[in-house]
């Protein structure tokens, strides 16, 4: 008797199951094009999962049949999803170039550390099956099983905190990842002490020594672009630098291949060094900036927002749409547009 109620019990359960994904799944059919979205995501078995909030942007151009590029967008320090849907305006260049967006907040946290930073010095979040970097993959996961996405044109993004975790994202599922953007971030693995005006680095051998453990027979070359304020006290632009150097060494890439294009913004100077692979292919865009404090570079008003800079979510979208993955890479002077593109801003 009691082994047939236990039947019925997980049978109901099955049952109950079922209707609630289908409901679910009818929810997300019949939400309008174009509208936002709050998500949840639930915490999963491996070690240093925890349930997450983010947002979903959705063009209004959307058509289900149609596969578009994501972009995950990542908030730093002191700030949360909102605040990066805000300032970056990456809802408005989805609108009008049509690829969804989507906005993880870290929601909650264990450890010391300033509010709503993810936790990029952490070993257990930065590594392939566990904590935060393995979340957010898994949140772009549930993205693709909502909205029809293109897997070879999937993008991270993100500022300080944020950037770190991108560029650990881009080295952990670098395979996946198409193209990624660092906006005042650090290099992967590297510690607090890399904060700062003057920041204690790590030796670029060290860095690449735990990407190619962090990577192991998965390496896979990840196009970076780098954006960093040589003026920034919170994290100096020696950080920028050291993201830039593991890259070239770790990958492969041409350091003698350096195009450099200078302007200015007004009367604030910036210099764009780009970089190709062995194949001559664009792998690394390295943008420094003068006169500008720690934030989103061109952003709209908000918390760590810039708005008297360029536009470098505009420079970023460019890089990533022309960096899908598996794609036949352009020439390193397709970067030509980029650099008008800077230059009239």
């Amino acid at each position: 008797m009691a082994a047939l109620w236990q039947y019925a019990v997980t049978a109901w359960q099955l049952v109950t199951r079922a209707i609630w994904f289908f409901l679910q799944s009818l929810v997300r059919r019949l939400r309008p094009p174009g509208s936002d979205a709050r998500r949840k995501f639930r915490a999963r078995a491996y070690p240093g999962s925890r349930d997450r909030e983010y947002l979903v942007h959705v063009p209004p151009s959307y058509q289900r049949q149609e596969r578009l590029p994501l972009v995950m967008v990542l908030h730093g320090c002191n700030q949360d999803h909102f605040d990066m849907q805000t300032i970056t305006r990456f809802d408005e260049l989805a609108d009008r170039y049509g690829f969804v967006v989507v906005y993880p907040f870290i929601t909650g946290y264990r450890g010391v550390r300033l509010r709503n930073c993810w936790g990029w010095w952490r070993r257990g979040d930065i590594r392939r099956g566990s904590g935060e970097v393995e979340d957010l993959w898994n949140i772009v996961n549930a993205v693709r099983r909502s909205h029809r996405i293109d897997p070879d044109r999937i993008h991270v993004t993100g500022l300080s905190s944020g950037a770190a975790m991108a560029v650990a994202l881009a080295v952990v599922h670098g395979g996946k990842i198409a193209s990624c953007a660092a906006v005042a971030g650090v290099a992967y693995g590297e510690s607090i002490w890399a904060l700062g005006k003057y920041p204690r680095v790590r030796k670029t051998s060290k860095t690449v020594a735990e990407m190619n453990q962090a990577m192991g027979s998965k390496k896979s070359l990840t196009p970076l672009f780098i954006a960093h304020s040589a003026d920034d006290h919170v994290v100096g632009l020696r950080a920028a630098e050291t993201l830039r150097d593991s890259w070239i060494a770790c990958f492969g890439i041409d350091a003698g291949s350096a195009d450099v294009t200078q302007g200015t913004h007004g009367r604030t100077p910036w210099s764009l060094t780009t970089y190709a692979d062995e194949t001559g292919a664009s792998a690394l865009n390295y943008l420094v900036l003068k006169g500008y404090e720690h934030g989103w570079y061109g952003g709209a008003r908000g918390p760590f927002s810039i708005p008297d800079a360029p536009d470098v979510s505009s420079m970023i979208w460019s890089f990533f749409s022309r960096h899908p993955r598996r794609a036949k890479k352009q020439s390193v002077q397709s970067s030509v547009t980029e650099r008008l593109r800077l230059k009239a801003s």
